[in-house]
């Protein structure tokens, strides 16, 4: 539960259910982090397994380890419905889950975690499963195609940005003199996990191929992972000092997008990229790529950013020069973008479709059909 898109989206859906409805508890097999701590502060029961860092590969003493602990807690809170985010967390509950007594599983795949054995282990104890969720129909076709699961079996429920977290932003100027930088430089951010998908050195490659043009610029480079080392030292052989600044995993995300003036996503693959919307309700011009899973279901060319192919530097580098060479672009993009958020990708959405699969996946599981069976809101919830 430390920063990042599942894990924001896991805080999101919580925090936007009705409590009168639904009682909530989260579980961390590895690690808590920023959001954990956020749900714990404002009263949520939190539940940390192991205390492990995030990216940590587990023995074969703490898999048992940690499957013990969560047999255990499933047998103490007895839940209804179990909901998992990720391959690691999402296998290990549906197994440890059976033997606890979990009739209810709902599984979230963002994307394809481990090629080689998720597609066979998933297609394993598929069974245990009541529903998939994706957020979008790419990661839903990828589903199909990868997994076999069944079309009738998965749910799509695009991410939703909390626009409260954006709405008083500082100004541009202000943010920029927070970072140290100077306010005409024109400044490119990309915020993403330092991972080989997102596409960080196809972006490098594709501002060394227009630096020239560009003048002075400067690119943000915002998250952590184990590609750091690496992408620090391309960084220093494309670019002049101080051109490409890492400012590591950041909470601010208001504060960074307030002094950008284009946002870029290059990723091979996402589910979603709630980024994209997050930047796009900020009014800041995006440009993801139209073959990298969900992007291109977040933005459509002309409606607040740009699609290019993965991987193609010379479009991806035009499409950074047009935003620089055209401010009036970057505010009509700007605008359009705002809109096209605020109709589809707002969290309010978002969680009254999660509330709806909630209660369809307990009517289905009683063996009831929507209109035989109704919530109790009286606050027993040994009813829900």
């Amino acid at each position: 539960m430390d920063l990042g898109g599942a894990e924001k989206l896991t805080k999101l859906t919580i925090e936007g259910l009705d409590p009168d409805e639904f009682s909530l508890s989260v579980c961390c097999l590895k690690s808590g982090g920023f959001y954990a701590r956020e749900l714990a502060n404002d009263g949520y029961p939190v539940h940390v397994l192991l205390e492990v860092g995030k990216r940590s590969k587990l023995s074969i003493l703490e898999l048992l380890r940690v499957s013990c602990r969560l047999f255990r807690l499933l047998c103490r809170e007895k839940p209804n419905i179990v909901h998992s985010h990720l391959f690691l967390a999402s296998f290990l509950v549906r197994i440890v889950g059976l033997l606890a007594g979990v009739r209810c599983h709902i599984v979230t795949v963002h994307r394809l975690e481990y090629p080689r054995v998720q597609p066979y282990l998933e297609r394993m104890i598929g069974w245990l499963t009541t529903r998939y969720v994706t957020d979008s129909n790419a990661a839903a076709g990828l589903l199909a195609t990868r997994l076999g699961v069944k079309a009738e079996d998965v749910e799509v429920i695009y991410n939703g940005i909390e626009p409260a977290e954006f709405d008083n932003p500082p100004t541009r100027e202000v943010a920029r003199q927070g970072l140290g930088l100077r306010k005409d430089v024109f400044l490119v951010g990309i915020v993403a996990h330092l991972f080989e998908a997102k596409g960080h050195d196809f972006l490098f490659e594709s501002l060394a191929l227009i630096g020239p043009r560009l003048g002075g610029f400067c690119l943000l480079v915002v998250g952590d992972g184990h590609l750091r080392s690496k992408l620090e030292k391309k960084a220093s052989e494309l670019f002049e000092d101080g051109q490409i600044v890492f400012l590591g995993q950041r909470s601010d995300l208001a504060n960074l997008l307030s002094a950008m003036d284009v946002l870029v996503l290059p990723s091979s693959w996402e589910g979603f990229g709630i980024v994209l919307a997050e930047a796009m309700y900020m009014r800041v011009p995006v440009i993801t790529t139209r073959n990298g899973g969900g992007c291109a279901e977040v933005v459509i060319d002309d409606e607040g950013g740009v699609l290019v192919d993965y991987g193609d530097k010379e479009a991806l580098g035009e499409a950074i020069l047009r935003f620089c060479m055209n401010p009036l672009l970057c505010r009509t993009q700007g605008d359009r973008g705002k809109l096209r958020v605020e109709n589809k990708f707002v969290a309010e959405v978002m969680v009254k479709r999660y509330a709806e699969m909630y209660r369809s996946a307990i009517y289905v599981q009683r063996g009831n059909r929507p209109s035989d069976t109704h919530f109790r809101t009286d606050g027993n919830r040994s009813k829900k």
